[in-house]
């Protein structure tokens, strides 16, 4: 029997948890073992849940952080937590906890994995719930992806992860910078579903334009030396096709040294001694 973990970050939302906990239900041919490891990412709120054996899940654990991490980072030491504990199990499920990772999905994506066990299964959406100036400015942020680095990276944290490539992607110097961007430059096989984004089961979205600003960049940052070689080609293009004038060749130069300053700036996140003080993070 395979033993699947579903791992979700969570903060101050635990009436959402609850409401996922109950829905969640994954049908296969194979015999599989649900668990669930919740990295509490140091909510305020006292938990309020039931944690009482449920249908298709057999255990329920709580990693607790000292200082909120932010989503991806929590992602990050939960993998690890299972990693460095020699925790036994097959794969993990990454997803949210507030209902925006629809989980009717789930045996669609572990069947996925069932067929395509050496790879990396990854929830693409094909379908948004959000409000329009929300939609304008994720699309606006897809097409600077696209024009500097040549992905369309619409993914997030709703993926699949076979335990032996989990190694792998802990190794990667951009992981504790942005878990769905270093996922996506893991040279791997990677399985592609299409599913909706759902809506949260309670209160409105908890992101906010500024933090979603903020994520976008440090998405950017994970491609940072692509981008800043693009950028670079862009403007020698203008430059040449131009009439060369100073002030514009100033502007050129300027925007450039802005791209150059502001991605290695944000690559100050993708801290390399993160698993040294990995156990300074955790609160038992």
């Amino acid at each position: 029997m395979k033993t699947i973990f579903i791992l979700a970050p969570l903060y101050n939302d635990w009436k959402s948890l609850s409401e996922l906990l109950n829905k969640i239900k994954i049908k296969v041919k194979q015999k599989i073992k649900i668990k669930f490891l919740v990295v509490n990412d140091c909510s305020h709120e006292r938990p309020s849940i039931n944690f009482k054996k449920k249908k298709f899940i057999s255990t329920i654990k709580i990693l607790n952080l000292k200082k909120n991490m932010g989503h991806d980072r929590a992602i990050v030491l939960g993998l690890y937590y299972l990693i460095k504990k020699k925790i036994s199990f097959y794969s993990v499920i990454t997803m949210e906890a507030d209902g925006e990772d629809n989980p009717k999905y789930l045996s669609q994506i572990n069947n996925a994995s069932l067929k395509n066990p050496n790879h990396v299964v990854i929830s693409k959406r094909s379908k948004r719930s959000e409000g329009l100036n929300f939609k304008i400015f994720y699309y606006i942020h897809l097409f600077l992806m696209f024009v500097f680095t040549y992905r369309w990276l619409n993914h997030g944290g709703y993926n699949l992860l076979p335990k032996k490539l989990i190694v792998d992607l802990l190794k990667s110097k951009t992981i504790w910078g942005s878990y769905s961007a270093s996922l996506e430059k893991l040279k791997v096989n990677k399985k592609i579903i299409s599913t909706k984004r759902g809506k949260r089961y309670f209160g409105p979205s908890q992101t906010s334009f500024q933090r979603l600003f903020f994520h976008s960049l440090t998405i950017m940052t994970a491609f940072k030396e692509k981008i800043i070689i693009s950028a670079f080609a862009y403007l020698l293009f203008v430059y040449f096709f131009s009439n060369k004038e100073l002030i514009l060749s100033s502007i050129l130069i300027f925007i450039f040294s802005v791209i150059f300053f502001l991605f290695y700036s944000l690559s100050f996140r993708e801290k390399k001694n993160w698993k040294k003080i990995f156990f300074k993070n955790i609160s038992y």
